[in-house]
């Protein structure tokens, strides 16, 4: 930086800030922060680009304190957080789990009049889902729409997720049907979210429904899919209907996880099929890729 001292080539905002780029991918957030040092002595100030650079940078090295700080600081040096700066901290925040912040920040943010993009709508959303507020995810979509924001695939399938988890089947089922009238086609992790709060739920028949649709898509069912759906059938004892999935999960070229072959087991011991469930015990030691399964 010091070669570029001369007045022909002295340094602009925009070299400053690429230079604090540069220490955020080599994830060293730090070095960009003391290049704010030398912002401070030139006459060009700090500018918002070089705060969300480093609010950023802190925020994927899991140094939460130091970003938010970061964030407030802003303020003192009188520079407003644009919608980038409040995304990137929401966001972070939603990761690290501090929602309450995250979502008093996301009221904050529209009380100085930022409107929130879609980018902002996911991250919050998806917070509140993982922290089991959904509730206020679901009233934050709905809001969203108001807005005239258009839900993509991440923000269905984010609070469809949520609510799935949260028991909200009934939401979860209407929204994902919602989803495709709007023309917006579920990807894998949208089916796989639908079909597992369906099969912990005991809507085995829907969970089919669904598996149909999403092999009518073209999306292929992964070790996810299968798992949920094999934990379900065996969750009521319906053995055959798990058989049947470890089947389609083989011929799919999928192996079963452990969890699944443990539930599959149990449903086994229930029945009195002890020594298939022992079978297929002997089959995971010896070789997980060739499990033995009983006969329908």
């Amino acid at each position: 930086m010091d070669r570029c001292a001369s007045p022909q080539a002295a340094p602009t905002g925009y070299t400053y800030n690429i230079l604090i780029d540069c220490y955020r991918r080599a994830h060293r957030p730090d070095l960009g922060l003391s290049i704010f040092g030398r912002l401070l002595k030139t006459s060009l100030g700090l500018n918002v680009v070089a705060y969300n650079t480093v609010i950023n940078g802190f925020f994927k090295e899991d140094e939460v304190d130091k970003a938010y700080n970061l964030f407030r600081d802003m303020e003192k040096q009188g520079i407003s957080p644009d919608v980038v700066t409040y995304t990137s901290t929401i966001d972070g925040l939603c990761k690290s789990k501090a929602m309450d912040t995250a979502y008093d920040l996301f009221r904050e943010m529209k009380k100085q009049g930022i409107s929130p993009d879609v980018v902002t709508y996911n991250s919050t959303i998806d917070g509140l889902g993982k922290s089991k507020t959904v509730d206020k995810a679901y009233d934050l979509f709905r809001e969203m729409t108001k807005q005239g924001i258009s839900p993509d695939v991440v923000t269905y399938t984010s609070t469809i997720d949520g609510l799935c988890k949260s028991k909200a089947m009934d939401k979860a089922y209407d929204l994902f049907y919602e989803m495709k009238k709007q023309g917006i086609s579920p990807d894998v992790v949208t089916y796989n979210s639908t079909i597992d709060g369906l099969c912990m739920s005991m809507e085995m028949d829907k969970a089919e429904k669904v598996l149909q649709q999403m092999l009518d898509a073209g999306v292929q069912p992964g070790n996810i899919t299968y798992n949920s759906l094999i934990n379900g059938y065996s969750s009521l004892g319906m053995w055959k209907e798990s058989v049947r999935m470890f089947k389609d999960m083989s011929n799919c070229g999928l192996t079963p996880c452990v969890i699944s072959c443990n539930s599959f087991m149990h449903a086994l011991c229930k029945r009195g099929r002890i020594q298939e469930a022992k079978d297929i015990f002997d089959s995971m030691v010896k070789n997980r890729q060739n499990l033995m399964l009983p006969p329908t």
